[in-house]
């Protein structure tokens, strides 16, 4: 689906690492890695709620992740 619509003109995916516990971003990079030169990539980032883990944010661990 992601391929196709790419294929179609869709340029602007918006993802999270947290979506599906990252395999939402491991599933667009398997679909569409190298990435269409015209494709933008959107990802938010989040503190850790209390309890739970922190996970890096920084520039290149945001990147690494999509």
């Amino acid at each position: 689906m992601l391929r196709r619509a790419a294929a179609l003109g869709v340029d602007h995916i918006d993802t999270a690492q947290f979506y599906g516990a990252g395999r939402a971003n491991a599933l667009i990079r398997k679909a569409l890695y190298p990435y269409p030169a015209e494709l933008v990539l959107a990802t938010k980032v989040r503190r850790a709620h209390r309890g739970q883990p922190r996970q890096r944010a920084s520039p290149y661990t945001v990147s690494f992740t999509v």
